[in-house]
C-alpha cells in the first residue's frame, strides 16, 4: 500500500497537493493531468531550450543602476 499526504501543514494546499499528485505520478498510479489543469487559461511560459544556457541577470560591475 502506498500512502501519500495530500495536505500539510508546512506548505500551501496547492503545492501540497500538487507534490502528492507528482509523487504518486512517480510510483506508477495514472493521474489525469490535464483535469488538473482545467479552468483559466495559463498563458505559456519561455523555457530555456539547453540547459547548459549560462545567462546572468546581474548588472555588470559598475554599470548605473537604474
Amino acid at each position: 500500500a502506498l500512502t501519500v499526504p495530500a495536505l500539510r501543514t508546512d506548505r500551501p494546499e496547492e503545492i501540497a497537493f500538487t507534490t502528492a499528485l507528482a509523487r504518486l505520478h512517480v510510483h506508477g498510479i495514472p493521474v489525469d493531468w490535464a483535469a488538473l489543469h482545467t479552468g483559466p487559461a495559463r498563458h505559456p511560459v519561455d523555457l530555456p531550450t539547453y540547459a547548459f544556457h549560462h545567462r546572468r541577470y546581474w548588472l555588470a560591475p559598475g554599470a548605473p543602476a537604474g
